[in-house]
């Protein structure tokens, strides 16, 4: 059975025909007397006549572009043209489910339900409906490599070398600063090669962790309200009326 919470959200939305063909759009839903449940629907033609038909509400089912009907053009363009906006009969329905060609289950009084619509008989229940934000997730996995390499750089470093010199010196007297005639280098230390050794410098560990961040994401999102019409001649009772 279609649920009356995806019919609901139909109204005012395209409906198509078996093939795919746009009929018109959802205009009100009719309920059972009994249960509330969707009966039939009316559709107002979008090209031709501005009346309205009604085709049976089982079988419709909400797809994105609109309501998907299981009936051919030619069956809703020809249904009975029967007096909207009030009680459907046990004759009236009994044409439309000879027309579509259904085996009436249980034929008994209806309500209109929707925008501009009827309730009728002296209880009725509904149940409405609203989009709530459920946010879906996934996980998306990256792949990383490590990659060690060496870079090489230019250093000046200070080598110390030793020498060892001869200096021949001349004193004239005792108390004078000696005087060097000559010196003479008799051996010295100098660079051969020059080598490097390599030192472990640093320790790098790597680990893996979550972290939870939350973002702020705006979505609109559809909420049913009810609203009920008055016959003119309802009479209000001791409670209500004025405030």
């Amino acid at each position: 059975m279609t649920r009356l919470t995806d019919l609901a959200r139909a109204e005012g939305r395209p409906a198509y025909d078996a093939s795919g063909n746009v009929i018109g759009r959802v205009e009100q839903i009719y309920l059972s007397d009994t249960g509330n449940h969707p009966r039939w629907l009316t559709l107002r033609e979008d090209a031709g006549t501005p009346e309205q038909v009604l085709v049976p509400a089982d079988g419709a089912t909400l797809e994105e572009e609109g309501l998907r009907l299981p009936w051919t053009r030619e069956q809703i363009t020809t249904s009975p043209r029967l007096s909207l906006d009030q009680h459907l009969g046990p004759a009236e329905e009994a044409r439309l489910y000879e027309h579509y060609g259904i085996e009436p289950t249980s034929v008994g009084r209806h309500a209109a339900q929707g925008e501009g619509g009827v309730l009728d008989g002296d209880e009725a229940s509904l149940t409405l409906s609203e989009e709530r934000v459920v946010a879906d997730t996934e996980e998306v996995t990256r792949r990383v490599r490590l990659r060690r390499y060496v870079t090489t750089e230019v250093q000046t470093i200070e080598v110390p070398l030793k020498r060892e010199r001869l200096a021949i010196e001349r004193v004239t007297d005792e108390t004078a600063t000696p005087e060097v005639i000559e010196d003479i280098t008799l051996r010295e230390e100098r660079v051969v090669s020059v080598q490097t050794e390599t030192f472990a410098v640093e320790d790098v560990q790597i680990g893996k962790e979550v972290v939870t961040e939350e973002r702020r994401l705006t979505v609109e999102v559809a909420r049913e309200h009810l609203d009920i019409d008055a016959d003119p001649g309802v009479v209000r009772g001791p409670d209500e009326g004025s405030a």
